[in-house]
């Protein structure tokens, strides 16, 4: 019995000394290898890991040891090993749970140094969550398939569950996707000034916050507009400031056809050229584009800096061209 014991200690330790060696070589090289990677987050990790690394090689050097015991009753032996991989499953949890932690990190700092922008939070955020409760999921499917649970009706059973929780929230996922699609696609970013057109929906403002469910905008009126996010997926958006956030903007006026077209092309150029906001190295056009009932309507385009003051603008707009056509005795129709 005496004997047993210590052939078990003598081969734990021996193991267990082996272990550590070819653990701490390999850590050796792989702190060399992380010093010489730009981001200093590797090396953060390895370092962090140190104690999960020396507990698992410690339950595995204990496990292989109990093998060698033949006097412990066969249940406890069984008993001693699912414990074993249970807690070695548990550590290896810890190494991939710190191991998502130092990515979602070295991203953050990788998007701020690269100048992008921080809509990928969201995005970012249900990809740090759905990589733990995976790593969690698989981990519990691990541990109770050794300890003889019937795994496979459980799945099955989840998968029902899940498919009714999923058909119960049909909106809040379609959302959620949604949300995770504009984030990637980025059709507009947060301060971009935008345009939702649909079915039963028009709203103009300045985007507040894009978040997995719904997109908050501010409109020109200063009301706060929460839309959701399958609806802006499903309809058309303009955005007034991405690429470029100068803006052509136009409006229609009507003069008496007898007028001289020149003339009047003339002085309504001379007029906008004189209102502040309308960019002076873009072209001012005049256009004809109806004749009715003696009247000629005009429709006259101009840049501006930015669309948010497009309709003040267009009172100034309005007034200088009205007073420069009253003043040139031309009648308007």
């Amino acid at each position: 019995m005496s004997s047993e014991w210590i052939d078990f200690a003598v081969s734990f330790f021996i193991l267990y000394v082996i272990m550590l060696l070819a653990a701490w070589l390999l850590e050796v090289v792989l702190i060399k290898i992380a010093r010489k990677v730009p981001s200093e987050y590797s090396e953060i990790f390895l370092r962090s890991i140190r104690p999960q690394i020396r507990l698992i090689l410690l339950f595995i050097s204990l496990k292989f040891a109990v093998t060698r015991l033949t006097s412990p009753p066969v249940n406890v032996k069984l008993a001693l090993d699912r414990l074993f991989f249970a807690l070695i499953i548990l550590f290896i949890v810890v190494v991939l749970w710190k191991l998502i932690d130092v990515v979602v990190l070295w991203y953050k700092d990788l998007s701020g140094k690269s100048g992008k922008d921080e809509h990928n939070e969201a995005a970012l955020l249900l990809a740090e969550r759905s990589a733990k409760i995976l790593v969690i999921s698989i981990s519990i499917i691990l541990v109770l398939d050794n300890y003889g649970v019937q795994v496979s009706a459980l799945v099955t059973t989840l998968g029902i569950g899940g498919l009714a929780v999923s058909l119960a929230a049909q909106d809040t996922l379609s959302n959620m996707v949604s949300g995770i699609i504009l984030v990637i696609d980025k059709p507009f970013r947060i301060g971009d000034r935008v345009e939702v057109q649909g079915v039963g929906l028009d709203v103009r403002g300045e985007v507040v916050d894009i978040g997995l469910r719904s997109t908050r905008i501010r409109t020109y009126d200063n009301q706060m507009v929460i839309v959701p996010n399958s609806s802006i997926s499903k309809n058309q958006v303009i955005n007034h400031t991405f690429p470029d956030p100068r803006s052509r903007v136009q409006i229609e006026i009507g003069v008496i056809q007898a007028s001289d077209l020149e003339i009047v092309r003339d002085v309504i150029i001379m007029a906008l050229r004189n209102v502040e906001g309308v960019l002076a190295e873009e072209p001012v056009d005049v256009i004809i584009v109806d004749f009715k009932d003696n009247k000629m309507s005009l429709r006259i385009r101009w840049w501006i800096e930015s669309s948010d003051a497009s309709r003040l603008e267009n009172e100034k707009i309005y007034e200088s061209v009205y007073l420069a056509l009253k003043n040139a005795k031309i009648e308007m129709a």
